[in-house]
């Protein structure tokens, strides 16, 4: 496969694809494209994107994929359904050379990025073996052809006289003698051996017809041939190359290989072997020669003994299984090729047989379940050790002289060491074997073997090395079965039965007596081994009895309970089993003893299956599985889906001694009513979930069982009850945690708790806590509560801010926004929408050639008609504008704009020189000086006239008709008006109004007779014969109209200038280009008026210039097919206008907005808007303040933790409370005695489960909850006892089904915790055992996969804690997980903690199956970090693909760990190094894991797909387990990468995991590419706001931090580091919103952050819209204090220290000398001393017991050798319970919280290893807060000061004990890098 990458724009293309094709490739459907990512490197979405897939030539079906989204800053995976063209294909006849193309393509075609891949194309009957052999089955096919070389077979074996075979319906013989009939066949042919027919590494096969016509063959065209022959017989055959020669194989049995390739000849060879016989295999190359078949067989089987390896080994059956199919055949046809497919040749098929209904319905008697239960449990397969023991090279045989002499020593004698044979030179030891054998030859030596029992040695039959050897294979065993099942499988197996089926048969030895033995080692150079027996729990085979009773009608089974407890009862049933075998021929008991691990746990569980089947029948969850249908009721189902702020709010409180997310709190809440599935993936709380389970429901009264298959599963459960104050009140059965007597002493311990402290008030502080909490969440409801409009808040800012740089242009009236409806404003922005869209197909509408016209249908009437208005007005605006143009010279104007003003002003001057008045006035004009003064004056009298007349009419009256102006003139002057003149006076006038009315007069007359006076002058320049006034008054209205034109047309009018022009054009006539302008100014009126109508523009034409005119029309004219987009735009306005939206057209018509910004700037005012009133209107958003969140938050915390603290006393409390009484009646007085009895008897006699049985009140009382292996369950718990209320499985992955049932029907309700996605049970003993004839009954893996089947209900935990690198388990989420967990990312998230490393080493194939220098280079990586004091503090763990891997690295480790005396560094310390393969590392988890692959290329380069566990069904799942085991840091140790393996070769899900896994560790993150399919639309929240203003101000950062849900708003880069974090800011945005409750965002998400490394800062979203100035200087402040040196001052530093530091205050009291131990005693000064311990613990509280105990003996003088004294004063400071607290195997004594710190003062020096832990707490809080964060280290040396102290090795310890309890406490925090916070 090639691997490219090229980068182009802003994509990039990766991808793998076939550099071979054929039509292999296409009959099997495999695409030469195998995986195409496409990365989008930039800051911005991208969409609208496509893939274009071709090739040159055509040998490709084009393909393309369309509607391509890329998020920024991802890879996304595509599935390329590329197929290859069938008719290039079968057509090609010889090999060509191609390029497949690969293109990415915007919106607009354009290619953003390619890539060509070179590939051959091979010919129809070309292949590349070489690359990959599984093409090769293929070309195993049936022809024609071979149809008759099988009836030739058939014919070969009838001339034998042999029976035909087909499939497997016959005999091994069978089918072997019609493989050597097919091989016999080929031999007749007497083939030519021809050459291989090889070019450039690829071969040609011919097909049949060829080969037999041709009479010649190449090995590999007979090997197919042979391969096909058997094949076609319903046969398994195999293909192999060997040391270059050809082999063809036969399965003589229904069997395949597991994998398609392999090259393990060895393998073959071990099927192929005499007493094996499953595979005949024979060389082709024989055929050639002549040789016989069987002599073929024999030097095939002689070659594989040579070579361990293969070139490879290809099998057919598992290549059809895989799909991958034979290749037709070609055969020529006229038109092309003709393709007959191999299933067209099987003539000997019978038909499909016609369905049929009716007849007998009647089934085979069927299996239960119940019964395939049984037989899984007691495993009666002689693969069992307890009935078929083996001796293997983890058994260890042990010297006895007899078995009698063996059972009596071990009654006395528990411990011994393991020594080797004696070294002694003893006569017949040469004898010794580790076989069966009979003793009887030792007894010489009985003595000495007895003497070293006495000694306490156990002689082996081994010599040193092979004894260290054995021992050490031993030792790792039990070990591994031990952490792997919880269970101590290691047994002294003392006397042997030795059986047999039938007589002759095979001997068979079965262990009679099986004592427990744990083991141990010590030292590493020359290991000790030693070994415990336990005597009391000495048992019987049982299922050795069973087996006897159901086969062989032995009854025996009583002897399973009979009393072993003394020699004698053994010896007795000893010699029982010999008295009943005695009878059996060839049935011996054998005295032999041996050191082995074996299964005997299952009896127990059979037993209960087999006996106790009602009782399983009565639970619904195990009839369910039962009956294989799910039977609970409907409620069953209502699993809740609650916050973690419930624990503090409302009546269902749970009760949270650890902290818990919401989904952890659901599953907690369920716990009380529920069974269920509870998905537990790595990583998310599942033990401390069980334990807040536990607490939950043994505080209220209900019995829990607590059941794990592994130890370290109870042991971590058992651990944090222990820590949470409940480890009392829970009885741990597990394994070496099952001793009779500590189990007693546990009960009766508990019994004897007394609690004196008060009622923890837990609803006051939760009251309390209610407040911060319900202010912090109505802050985020009310930010994303959806409001009228239908978004929230946080929406319509991020809108608002989106919209942000529209133009402020909008005036929108209130009554709009508060008429405003969800509705409405979503119809509205359709609306605007489509008008957006329509306006922007019309371009800019301020600069639109149709911006002034109109709405109208448009049609093909219109359109033609608009067609010719637009050709007829631009021809009259041509016209108009020549003649204008033409014309204007005649006025003496040179070239002016014609602007329609000019235009109309020269039309009216051209109509009024037509005028005869006009021409006749030009005519005279020039004899009349100023005639156009004697015009102007004329007008002025005449107005001046009309004015004064009517004045005198509106005043006096008519005018009188003759008025003698003299006279009146002389009457006003005089006073005496004449005759004439009194004529004229009108009577109305007063005598003393006369001179007034005559002035007036006067005035008015003087003006008549001006005005007659010009009249006349105008009617001789008219050419009037008669003065008429009217008329002349009209003639000088149209000169003075003629003249306004002209000053129009004119720039700069020159009267004198015009009047000669007007008289030139009038001279001689009017001038005939007047005429015609007329003309076409009304024509050009005309066509513009049919333009306004057609084209709806009202009164605008075009514009004020005729040019712009024209260039408008043309401009409309060229546009026209824009005219329905136009009309379109126009109907959108009308609807717009209709819907109120004049405060948007208005602005878009004068160009203030563009089309583009209609949507956002109204958007942006509706938001806007929004926002202000719902802050205004808000209850809770009103009086928001960010300061007063914080605090709340910072509060919220603080009494959480506290709440927590009280919450574990308060459990603790009501568990004590609830304890029987002495004072109190009942059954559990009883129950009482009896315990009492058996302490007496040191409990013999009384087994652990006979004792449960008798004490069920006070069992039920002190251990409320039990913690046990499926197994003890069974052994411990009778099942008619009183039923838990909840049983729970932890790791129920790893829990088969049989050994589940009978822990379940123990309870009521069962939780099955667990992930489907890892381990399934590890088998070490029992065999894989299936009953394929009664499928439906058989379990699946796992009672976790068999209650998923049944459909059980389900809760998921979702929160990842494990991993302190995001990277470490992003690979396991996105792969397996489909990302829903939610993980949080590191401040280093710019660096992976993934890391691979190349070793270039060679995996030992054919020999010790391990890569020595991958281990090497591994060993010495750990080393390297043992050393290193900044390393030395993480814990390592060693993960290995093979058992053999494993071993060699342990060795290596082991001798350089010692030889550089780093055992300490690696062993002692809480976690220690520990190496462990796929099968056993779940559970485990280490701050860092190194990877051992271990499989790579062999010596000779080839590399097989065979990794081991991962290619088995379910690999994949361990490897999940493996990879997601760091906390820290994962490192791969490698010799092969993702690129070596071909995933044509296997269809193993594990090796594709593992391929995908390396590719992850060696590239990174870009391999977890997002499937296309699971992409979808986000927007980037305010953390993309406010990272864009930090960029702006220079700042370096990164917004929607994280590969999960959970997001980090915007993370800052470090300045001074680039590769790092320097400070997470968190919004109450919508990943906030994600988070169910204010615990979780508040609490949990920060509490995790901070022990990332992260510094966190709350960003308030309102805060960001009020004042964004603000928020970013406030950031850009916060990083400033970041990146600078903080030191605090010497008054700060003072006033922290007070806070935590306290006085010592010593107690004093004068010893009393005479005292003495006797005053001690004596029971009468009882009260006195118990009074003076209470004054000494009150005053020096807390004290510890030790301390307390010697200011004791030094008050009352007693001396410590008084050990009654001593003993009697310790029992009186024991009854001060309610003071008293064992904390890390030290008792404390306080009567009240520890919260200070006391140091050493010159009086009283304090040793700090009898410190109470809560004070070292206390002074690491001090020593942190005033240092500012430290690391662990430094905190450890400033504890040490603070206390005055010297610092040793067992100070340190104590203190780092402490400081881990402080950090379980929440009190202290750890982040990754080991610094310290509070």
């Amino acid at each position: 496969m090639a691997q490219e990458t090229q980068e182009k724009s802003f994509a990039e293309i990766t991808a793998s694809c076939a550099k071979v094709v054929s039509y292999f490739h296409l009959q099997n459907g495999i695409s030469p494209v195998k995986r195409l990512y496409v990365k989008n490197s930039s800051d911005t979405e991208r969409e609208n994107l496509r893939i274009r897939i071709s090739s040159e030539p055509k040998f490709l079906v084009p393909c393309e994929i369309t509607d391509v989204r890329l998020p920024r800053r991802t890879t996304a995976k595509f599935e390329a359904a590329v197929s290859l063209s069938p008719l290039y294909m079968v057509a090609l006849d010889k090999r060509e050379r191609g390029e497949m193309i690969l293109e990415v393509l915007d919106e607009n075609d354009s290619v953003v990025a390619s890539q060509r891949f070179a590939v051959d194309l091979l010919a129809f009957n070309e292949c590349d073996y070489a690359e990959d052999p599984g093409s090769l089955a293929a070309f195993v096919r049936r022809t024609a052809e071979l149809n008759k070389l099988l009836n030739l077979a058939a014919h070969k074996l009838q001339g034998w006289n042999l029976a035909t075979c087909t499939g497997y319906s016959g005999t091994r013989n069978n089918v072997r003698n019609h493989f050597a009939a097919c091989y016999s066949v080929l031999a007749d042919q007497k083939f030519a051996l021809a050459e291989e027919k090889t070019d450039e590494g690829y071969t040609f096969v011919s097909d049949h017809r060829d080969t037999l016509a041709s009479g010649a063959a190449t090995p590999l065209e007979l090997a197919l041939m042979l391969a096909a022959m058997v094949e076609a017989n319903g046969q398994n055959a195999v293909i192999s190359l060997i040391g270059g020669k050809w082999y063809a194989g036969c399965f003589l049995v229904g069997e395949c290989l597991p994998n398609l390739i392999g090259d393990d000849a060895e393998m073959l060879r071990r099927k192929s072997d005499r007493g094996v016989s499953d595979v005949s295999l024979v060389c082709v190359n024989d055929i050639f020669g002549g040789i016989s078949f069987e002599k073929a067989e024999k030097s095939a089987q002689a070659t594989l003994k040579k070579s361990a390896d293969a070139e490879f080994i290809v099998d057919i059956k598992r290549a059809r299984i895989m799909h991958i199919f034979p290749l037709p055949e070609r055969v020529k046809g006229v038109g092309g090729y003709d393709l007959r497919q191999s299933k067209d040749y099987y003539t000997d098929l019978a038909p499909k047989q016609l369905k049929e209904y009716g007849g007998d319905i009647g089934g085979e008697k069927e299996i239960s379940r119940v019964t395939q239960w049984e037989r899984r449990l007691l495993d009666m397969d002689m693969r069992n050790s307890l009935l078929n023991f083996k001796v293997s090279q983890t058994v260890v045989k042990i010297l006895v002289p007899s078995i009698e002499d063996f059972i009596e020593n071990m009654a006395e004698i528990r411990s011994y060491t393991l020594e080797c044979k004696p070294k002694e030179s003893l006569e017949s030891l040469d004898k010794l074997t580790n076989g069966f054998d009979r003793t009887n030859f030792l007894k010489p030596f009985a003595d000495y073997i007895l003497y070293e029992y006495r000694s306490r040695r156990l002689r082996t039959v081994f010599e040193p090395r092979d004894h260290e050897t054995a021992l050490l294979r031993l030792f790792r065993k039990e070990k591994s079965i031990q952490e792997e099942t919880g269970t101590l499988t290691l047994y002294l197996a003392a006397g042997f039965l030795k059986w047999k089926e039938q007589d002759p048969g095979e001997d068979k030895y079965a262990p009679l007596f099986l004592y427990p033995v744990t083991i141990s080692k010590k030292g590493v150079a020359a290991p000790v081994y030693s070994i415990e027996v336990n005597t009391d729990d000495l048992r019987v085979n049982s299922t050795l009895l069973e087996f006897l009773y159901q086969e062989f009608d032995l009854d025996m089974r009583g002897l399973a309970s009979a009393d072993l407890s003394t020699p004698q009862g053994v010896l007795s049933v000893l010699a029982r089993i010999k008295r009943e075998t005695v009878r059996f021929k060839g049935w011996d008991v054998l005295g032999n003893v041996f050191l082995a691990s074996l299964s005997f746990g299952n009896y127990l569980l059979w037993h209960d299956v087999r006996y106790k089947s009602d009782r399983f029948r009565e639970h619904p969850i195990v009839r369910s599985l039962i009956n294989n249908r799910l039977e609970l009721p409907e409620d069953a189902f209502d699993l809740s889906d609650r916050s973690s702020d419930e624990a503090y709010i409302g009546k269902e409180r749970m009760f949270l001694p650890i902290s818990a997310d919401s989904s952890q709190y659901s599953a907690i809440y369920d716990s009380l009513s529920k069974s269920f599935v509870l998905h537990g993936p790595p990583g998310t709380g599942k033990s401390q979930t069980i334990t807040n389970i536990i607490a939950n429901n043994i505080v209220r009264g209900r019995r829990v069982l607590f059941v794990a298959e592994k130890m370290a599963a109870l042991s971590v459960v058992h651990r944090r009850l222990q820590n949470i104050g409940l480890g009392d009140f829970c009885l741990e059965l597990h394994s070496n945690k099952a001793n009779k007597n500590v189990v007693l002493n546990h009960i009766i311990n508990t019994l004897a708790l007394a609690d004196e402290t008060s009622e923890q008030d837990l609803e006051e502080k939760a009251a309390e806590i209610a407040v911060p909490l319900e202010k912090l969440q109505k802050e985020l409801d009310a930010m994303h509560r959806k409001r009228y409009l239908g978004f929230s808040l946080y929406e319509a800012i991020l809108d608002y801010f989106a919209n942000e740089n529209a133009p402020d242009c909008l005036n929108i009236d209130s009554l709009f926004y508060e008429k405003l409806t969800e509705s409405s404003f979503n119809n509205y922005l359709d609306v605007l929408t489509e008008l957006s869209l329509r306006a922007k197909e019309c371009g800019d509408i301020e600069k639109s050639p149709f911006r002034h016209i109109g709405g109208f249908a448009y049609d093909d009437k219109w359109r033609r008609d608009g067609e010719s208005v637009l050709e007829i007005y631009v021809l009259e605006l041509k016209h108009l504008r020549q003649y204008a143009r033409n014309l204007l010279p005649l006025f003496n104007m040179r070239t002016v704009s014609l602007t329609n003003a000019k235009l109309k002003a020269l039309y009216d001057i051209c109509n009024l020189l037509k005028l005869d008045c006009v021409q006749s006035y030009f005519a005279r004009c020039k004899t009349v000086a100023n005639a156009k003064g004697t015009v102007d004056s004329f007008r002025e009298a005449l107005g001046r006239h009309r004015r004064l007349t009517s004045e005198y009419v509106g005043k006096y009256g008519a005018y009188p008709s003759d008025v003698p102006l003299a006279e009146v003139n002389d009457a006003v002057k005089t006073g005496n008006p004449s005759r004439a003149v009194k004529k004229c006076i009108p009577s109305s006038v007063d005598k003393h109004e006369r001179t007034l009315f005559l002035e007036f007069l006067a005035k008015c007359e003087s003006n008549r007779l001006t005005l007659m006076k010009r009249r006349d002058e105008l009617a001789g320049l008219f050419g009037m014969t008669s003065a008429d006034l009217s008329g002349v008054a009209d003639r000088a209205d149209k000169m003075t109209e003629l003249y306004e034109c002209a000053q129009k047309l004119y720039a700069d009018f020159d009267i004198n200038l015009f009047n000669e022009s007007c008289i030139e054009l009038t001279r001689y006539g009017l001038h005939r280009y007047i005429g015609f302008f007329i003309s076409a100014y009304d024509n050009c009126e005309a066509a513009a008026k049919a333009f306004s109508d057609v084209f709806r523009t009202g009164d605008f034409l075009g514009g004020d210039d005729i040019g712009a005119r024209i260039e408008y029309v043309a401009n409309v004219q060229k546009n026209l097919d824009y005219i329905p987009s136009w009309c379109r735009y126009q109907e959108m306005v009308e609807k717009c206008r209709q819907s109120g939206f004049d405060f948007i057209l208005e602005p878009l018509d004068v160009g203030e907005i563009s089309a583009a910004d209609i949507l956002s700037c109204f958007k942006k005012c509706v938001y806007y808007n929004f926002i202000k009133s719902e802050l205004y209107l808000d209850d809770v958003l009103c009086q928001f303040s960010g300061l007063t969140l914080e605090e709340a938050a910072n509060k919220f915390k603080t009494l959480t933790e506290e709440y927590e603290r009280l919450t574990r006393q308060e459990l603790y409390r009501r568990l004590v409370a609830a304890l029987p009484r002495t004072d109190t009646t009942g059954d559990h007085n009883l129950e009482r005695v009896i315990l009492m009895r058996a302490e007496k008897t040191n409990m013999k006699g009384t087994t652990l489960r006979g004792l449960f049985k008798q004490i069920p009140n006070v069992l039920n009382a002190c251990c409320p909850c039990m913690l046990m292996s499926p197994t003890s369950v069974s052994q411990f718990l009778d099942i008619d006892m009183d039923k838990f209320d909840l049983v729970i499985f932890d790791e129920a992955s790893q829990v088969p089904t049989c050994k589940a049932v009978g822990s379940i029907v123990r309870g009521k309700n069962v939780i099955v915790v667990g992930d489907p996605k890892q381990l399934p049970p590890t088998t070490f003993f029992s065999s894989d055992y299936k009953d394929d004839e009664h499928f439906e009954v058989e379990d699946l893996e796992s009672i976790l996969d068999d209650c998923l089947a049944l459909g059980m209900p389900e809760n998921h935990l979702l929160w990842h804690y494990r991993s302190n690198h995001e990277s470490l388990i992003a690979f396991s989420n996105a792969m397996y997980y489909d990302n829903t967990l939610l993980t949080f990312p590191s401040p280093n998230e710019l660096n992976s903690k993934v890391s691979f490393k190349y070793v270039d080493g060679v995996y030992e194939r054919g020999g010790s199956k391990c890569n020595r220098k991958e281990g090497d280079a591994l060993v010495a990586e750990v080393i390297a970090r043992l050393k290193d004091p900044a390393q030395r503090g993480q814990s390592i763990g060693i993960v290995t693909f093979n058992t053999a891997q494993q071993n060699y690295i342990e060795n290596e480790l082991s001798k350089l760990i010692h030889k550089n005396n780093l055992d300490a560094a690696a062993y002692d310390c809480d976690e220690p190094l520990f190496v462990k393969n796929l099968e056993s590392v779940q559970g485990d988890e280490r701050d860092v894991i190194l990877f051992s692959v271990g499989y790579a290329p062999d010596a000779n380069g080839k590399l097989s797909l065979n990794f081991g566990p991962i290619n088995q069904a379910g690999g994949y799942k361990r490897l999940n387990v493996a990879v997601t085991r760091a906390r820290n840091e994962m490192k791969v140790f490698s010799g092969i990468t993702g690129n070596m393996i071909d995933l044509n070769r296997t269809d193993s899900k594990g090796v594709a995991g593992l391929k995908a896994f390396l590719e992850y560790a060696e590239r990174g993150r870009e391999m977890l590419a997002i499937s296309s399919a699971d992409i979808t639309s986000t927007r980037g929240g305010i953390g993309e706001l406010v990272a864009a203003e930090l960029r702006d101000k220079g700042i370096l950062c990164d917004y929607n931090l994280g590969v999960s849900d959970f997001k980090i708003d915007v993370a800052v880069v470090d300045p001074r580091n680039k590769d790092k974090y320097i400070l997470a800011i968190i919004c109450d945005s919508e990943s906030s919103c994600k988070l169910k409750g204010v615990k979780d965002r508040v609490a949990m998400q920060t509490k995790i952050l901070k022990k990332l490394g992260w510094n966190t800062y709350q960003l308030w979203t309102v805060n960001f819209f009020n004042n964004t100035r603000r928020e970013i200087t406030k950031i850009k402040d916060v990083i400033t204090t970041l990146t600078e040196k903080k030191v605090l001052s010497k008054k700060t530093v003072r006033e922290i220290t007070a806070r935590y530091r306290a006085p010592y205050k010593s107690y004093y009291c004068k010893p009393m000398a005479k005292a003495g131990a006797d005053y001690v005693l004596n029971f009468v000064n009882e009260e006195k001393i118990e009074s003076r311990i209470r004054d000494i613990i009150e005053t020096e509280s807390p004290i510890e017991s030790s301390v307390l105990l010697d200011k004791l003996l030094v008050l009352y003088n007693v001396p410590k050798t008084a050990k009654r004294a001593v003993a009697t004063l310790t029992q009186y400071t024991e009854e001060f319970a309610s003071f008293r607290k064992e904390m890390f195997g030290k008792v404390f004594y306080a009567d009240k919280p520890v919260e200070t710190f006391r140091p050493s003062d010159t009086r009283t020096q304090r040793d700090l290893t009898k410190v109470h832990p809560d004070e070292i707490v206390a002074a690491a809080r001090c020593a942190v807060e005033t240092g500012l964060n430290m690391r662990r280290a430094d905190v450890v040396k400033e504890i040490v000061s603070l206390f005055g102290a010297k610092k040793t090795k067992a100070v340190t310890e104590w203190i780092e004990k402490c400081i881990d309890y402080g950090v379980s406490e929440n009190r202290l925090m750890l982040t990754v890098d080991d610094m310290m916070t509070t």
